[in-house]
Formats: structure tokens, sequence, C-alpha cells
């Protein structure tokens, strides 16, 4: 369903959680970073998982952040917002 959704609509920021039902956050993960249309889209792990409390976790399967939970609405906003502003860098550079 994601992938589907990926196809139609033009996407900036990914934010997965781990344990999600059908598919884990990292098989999603693993298999987006691994297309050339959605390898440059960053991703946000956001879960309770332990698995993500594990040094290098992220980096191994692409994710481009984590968020455990929980977490305050405004961390949420905050790691958001330092997305936008690399890549609004990026353009002006």
């Amino acid at each position: 369903r994601a992938q589907a959704l990926l196809a139609q609509h033009a996407v900036h920021l990914i934010i997965l959680d781990d344990m999600m039902p059908g598919m884990t956050g990292t098989e999603l993960c693993l298999q987006l970073k691994a297309e050339p249309r959605t390898h440059d889209i960053p991703i946000l792990m956001h879960s309770a998982h332990e698995r993500l409390h594990q040094p290098g976790y992220a980096e191994r399967i692409g994710a481009d952040g984590v968020l455990h939970k929980p977490c305050p609405p405004r961390e949420i906003v905050a790691r958001v917002q330092t997305f936008f502003e690399v890549k609004d860098a990026k353009q002006v550079g």
C-alpha cells in the first residue's frame, strides 16, 4: 500500500514505525532505499522497538534518522524541519 501511494504522490520525507501490520518499517525502509526512484527520500524511523536503540542499526537499514517513542510532538516537528532546512540549503548552494 505504501509503495502504491509513493507512486502516485510527490513525497519529501517518510516517517515509518518499525511495528506496522503486514511489513515492518525496517523491511519497507530497506526496500525504499534499494529502489532508485525512492532512494533519496529521507526516512525517519519512529518506534519503540528495541533494535532501533542498537548502535549503527539505522545506518544499516538506510534510515536517515530515528525518533524513539515516546517523544514529544515538538521533537517530531523539529526533526522534520531539519530535513527541510538541509534540502533548502542544498537547493540554494
